[in-house]
This record gives structure tokens, C-alpha cells and sequence, in this order.
């Protein structure tokens, strides 16, 4: 079988990310005005791991988003991995990851906003941009941006 990849924009550019046989993925956030980059780290079943690198202060995101940073990631591994197999690039071949994610799972598809129970919308099970606190201006909702990668 050939490997899955996603195409993700690093450092302006779009690269495509093995994501076959990742085994954990870990987020690590900056404290406020840490002035260093935060992490995302990919580990692949032989041991092998792949960093992400923010840029540091603006683009670096906090501590409190690094859940929501890994579940961003894992949705999107699943994601590409569910794909046909005839169709190895997540998205597609021209299209780069929006970086978001998924809601968090409903019990139910009930929510009971009255007396009455009510079907869900679709608009609230849609993916949301992954948006982050930045470490240098912890009110400040960033897009997360990937600055680089490296490899090992």
C-alpha cells in the first residue's frame, strides 16, 4: 500500500505530510511572552518523529490551546486516512489542509434546549478554524501558522 499524506502549508509553502502509521501526536504551548516557538510533535510507528515549528511570540500558541491543537491534528490524520486509497493526498492534490477540527462528539443527537427535544443543526457539526490564543498577546485569537518542520 501506498502511504497517506496531507498537504499543509509550511512556511508559505505547501508540503505534503506523511501521515501513515502516526502513533502520537503531542502539542506544546508557550507561556505568555515566552518569545520561543510552540511545538507539535508527530511519532510514527518506527520510532521517527516530525516537529512543527510556530513562529515565536504572535504565532506561538499557549498552553490552554494544546488539546485542541492535537485534536485538530488527530481529525485530520483520520480524516486522510479515511480517504479511497486511490486518493493519497488529503485534501487533494491542489487543495492544503484548512487546519480545523471537528466538535467535540454529542452523546446524543438530542439536545434539549425546552421542553421539546430538538435535532442538532448541521451548522454546529462542521469543522472550525483552528483558531489559538497567542502566547504574546493572550487575548489575541491567531490563525495557527506553521513556520517549519523538521525531521527524526
Amino acid at each position: 500500500m501506498a502511504n497517506k499524506f496531507v498537504n499543509m502549508t509550511v512556511g508559505g509553502a505547501i508540503t505534503p505530510i506523511n501521515v501513515e502509521d502516526v502513533v502520537a501526536v503531542s502539542a506544546t504551548g508557550r507561556a505568555n511572552n515566552a518569545g520561543a516557538a510552540a511545538i507539535i510533535v508527530m511519532t510514527y510507528k518506527n520510532g521517527s518523529t516530525m516537529t512543527f515549528s510556530t513562529g515565536t511570540n504572535l504565532l506561538a500558541f499557549t498552553v490552554a490551546y494544546e488539546a485542541t491543537i492535537e485534536k485538530a491534528w488527530w481529525d485530520v490524520i483520520i480524516a486522510a486516512l479515511a480517504t479511497p486509497w486511490n486518493l493519497p493526498v488529503y485534501p487533494s492534490l491542489d487543495e492544503v489542509w484548512a487546519y480545523t477540527f471537528l466538535p467535540a462528539s454529542q452523546g446524543s443527537q438530542y439536545v434539549r434546549q425546552s421542553a421539546t427535544p430538538t435535532l442538532n443543526t448541521f451548522e454546529a457539526k462542521q469543522s472550525q478554524p483552528l483558531k489559538v490564543n497567542n502566547a504574546a498577546a493572550p487575548a489575541v485569537q491567531t490563525d495557527l501558522v506553521i513556520a517549519s518542520i523538521a525531521i527524526a
